[in-house]
């Protein structure tokens, strides 16, 4: 979406001035994991160890209901923007949309940590006010697409990862996104 686009290089803009910018690659892992909403995890915007974040895997995938949705992950410079995108695009009747998951980056080196910037983006197909399976969209026809969206700027030490509760996309569920920054070259 063009408007979320124009807001990520606002935010790029505005930081590019503070940011002390390297040639520095940064490699970013976004896990989705979609649970039930009562499962204990981390905390929104909580930032993990590597070995405290590698503890909550090993838990989290010892109970019913947890899946992996998807992890996609990126490499690119500091201050430089990506994109990732896991999507299956749906016509509405007025424009296009997605299911799936879209993240814009602008990962930064700044102060020594990294400065997490990110855009994410989660979109859950619905017909007839019932919630679909990924797997089940054969038919587009009548499919509405619910959305949730965070913009976050954290700031992680090399191999943290922070964690990101983007809410419920249907009752009694949450997704919650996991993204690890790791330095490459150091």
């Amino acid at each position: 979406n063009a408007r979320r686009l124009q807001q990520v290089e606002r935010l790029i803009n505005a930081l590019s001035e503070k940011a002390d910018f390297k040639t520095t690659l940064i490699n970013i892992k976004a896990q989705w994991l979609e649970m039930p909403s009562n499962t204990p995890a981390a905390a929104d915007l909580s930032v993990l160890t590597e070995s405290q974040f590698q503890t909550l895997m090993r838990t989290l995938s010892q109970r019913r209901g947890v899946d992996l949705l998807t992890a996609p992950q990126l490499t690119t410079y500091s201050g430089q923007m990506g994109f990732v995108q896991v999507v299956r695009h749906h016509p509405p009747p007025d424009g296009m949309d997605f299911s799936g998951v879209r993240i814009a980056y602008v990962p930064m080196i700044h102060d020594g940590k990294v400065l997490l910037n990110c855009v994410a983006d989660i979109g859950t197909p619905f017909r007839g006010g019932k919630r679909m399976a990924f797997m089940e969209l054969t038919d587009v026809g009548a499919i509405t697409i619910r959305h949730l969206i965070r913009r976050e700027s954290v700031a992680v030490e090399n191999g943290e990862t922070l964690a990101v509760d983007m809410g419920e996309p249907s009752k009694g569920r949450r997704i919650m996104l996991f993204l690890t920054a790791s330095l490459i070259g150091r």
